[in-house]
């Protein structure tokens, strides 16, 4: 059985846990945190990678490259948002920001126009096979 998400539905469900060490990343990096912070924060990553882990776990052909390729648009958002939010003194810092954002963005626009791609194809494919007349039994002759 496979789940079926709107786009923007499938965005938010698949980078949630991305969110979470993102976040919990960020609340680490902010100076002197409080115990209360720095305990919330280790819950947010130790729960994003618990998630992670666990979804990696039940994709079929998952492997260590696959997790690799579908981390990284996630990670160049990431990065792209750090880069404006700490590095916005230095221009090279704005510059790499958006140039992160932009290429963050376009994966997701590609990724997502591939896929909806393979499933009208894998949809049309269906529909003919479902729709193509099937073949009658071939009738076998005993030799008396």
């Amino acid at each position: 059985m496979e789940l079926k998400l709107t786009d923007w539905d499938s965005f938010l469900y698949e980078s949630r846990p991305f969110a979470y060490v993102a976040l919990g990343v960020y609340a680490v990096s902010v100076d002197q945190p409080d115990i209360i912070v720095l305990g919330f924060a280790a819950l947010l990553l130790y729960l994003g990678i618990l998630v992670l882990r666990m979804r990696f776990a039940a994709r079929k052909g998952a492997s260590l490259p696959s997790l690799y390729y579908e981390s990284l648009p996630f990670l160049y958002l990431a990065v792209g948002v750090y880069a404006l939010a700490f590095l916005n003194a230095s221009k090279i810092g704005v510059a790499s920001g958006v140039i992160l954002l932009f290429c963050a963005t376009r994966v997701f626009h590609w990724r997502i126009q591939y896929r909806r791609a393979v499933e009208a194809r894998s949809a049309k494919i269906q529909a003919a096979s479902a729709a193509a007349p099937k073949p009658e039994p071939i009738e076998t002759f005993k030799a008396e």
